[in-house]
């Protein structure tokens, strides 16, 4: 890892550590975390965790070399899938650590789609692409799993995403305001 890279990654945990306290929604501090990851060279997404299923509530893809369109992109915000059916993100979630490796996500998401024309444009490049997965953890629970992945992607971000997931679990357990 060469000084450049740890500057960019230092650049992304600083500019966390010091916007998403003053955030009024959580929807502005997923797309803060996205943006931020993107800062790394890198595409990201964060999805909720609700039950069995996952909902990506922010993405962006990166600069350079996305199987994904943007199109595409926009039509998975707010789609839910089940957790079980995508190793990327059974992993976080149920065994509460990293994964690094194939996303796994495109059978399950044709499985689940609605629009018969989001489910033929999926690339099946997707699932030849890296991604890293991290949980979310608050209150001992995940409560969401930050997604990154692109041609720049290596197992060094992880320690990276982790800060970045520990920035976005203070949202979960900010305490009360007092009134």
């Amino acid at each position: 890892m060469g000084a450049q890279e740890d500057a960019r990654r230092l650049a992304c945990l600083t500019t966390l550590g010091h916007r998403l306290p003053d955030l009024s929604t959580t929807e502005d501090a997923f797309e803060e975390t996205v943006r931020a990851v993107c800062g790394l060279g890198l595409g990201a997404a964060v999805s909720l965790i609700d039950g069995d299923m996952a909902e990506m509530v922010a993405l962006e893809l990166p600069q350079e070399g996305s199987p994904i369109s943007p199109s595409i992109a926009t039509r998975l915000l707010r789609l839910k899938l089940p957790i079980d059916g995508i190793e990327s993100l059974r992993v976080p979630v149920r065994l509460r650590r990293p994964y690094f490796g194939s996303p796994r996500v495109v059978e399950t998401l044709r499985s689940v789609v609605t629009d018969p024309r989001l489910a033929r444009e999926l690339p099946s490049a997707v699932d030849d692409m890296d991604t890293v997965t991290v949980p979310v953890t608050a209150s001992d629970r995940v409560v969401a799993v930050l997604i990154a992945f692109g041609d720049e992607l290596s197992p060094d971000v992880v320690p990276t995403l982790e800060a970045a997931a520990a920035v976005l679990a203070s949202l979960w357990v900010r305490p009360a305001e007092p009134g």
